[in-house]
């Protein structure tokens, strides 16, 4: 293909290079819904249908519109609760045989949590309250950076895939 001016060759170099990046992010998109590599993590599925390629006037974007898409990704760290809670205490018998009354007992940094255990399938056992010691720490499980960690190694590739027609190399 020949070419008039440096303008067109510049152009044509661009063009590739936009090219290459768009197959680049189709790579990294396919490679993060990839769950049996474990990339994007799999509960109900939601997170895995947010995810989404779009093409930009220089490139693509890859990304994934979950709200908690972010915190999957890159963690969060241990958040503490701020306010004390009051606790209903029941009476109960300690083990010597002393019987300690009803009474309300004040902690701080810690929720309580009320929830029915699973006893089998369809049965829940009865309600129970247990003291959470604020959100804990979860570590990132960098799906979408692994992902693009490795694609980057077919860029040369897919740079060369679109070069090679405009006979620059």
């Amino acid at each position: 293909m020949p070419f008039n001016d440096i303008q067109e060759v510049q152009d044509a170099i661009m063009e590739a290079v936009k090219l290459a990046i768009q197959d680049t992010c189709q790579d990294i998109y396919d490679i993060s819904q990839n769950t049996e590599g474990c990339y994007v993590p799999v509960k109900t599925g939601y997170l895995k249908s947010t995810g989404y390629i779009s093409e930009t006037s220089d490139g693509c974007e890859v990304g994934y519109l979950a709200d908690y898409a972010h915190a999957v990704e890159y963690g969060f760290p241990f958040i503490p609760f701020e306010r004390p809670h009051d606790m209903q205490i029941p009476s109960y018998r300690r083990k010597d045989g002393t019987i300690v009354r009803s009474h309300i007992k004040r902690v701080y940094n810690m929720k309580p949590v009320t929830f029915k255990p699973k006893i089998d399938k369809f049965t829940y056992g009865p309600e129970i309250t247990r003291m959470m010691p604020g959100i804990p720490k979860q570590d990132g499980q960098f799906f979408l950076s692994r992902a693009v960690d490795a694609s980057l190694v077919n860029f040369g590739d897919n740079l060369e895939l679109h070069l090679h027609p405009l006979e620059l190399i």
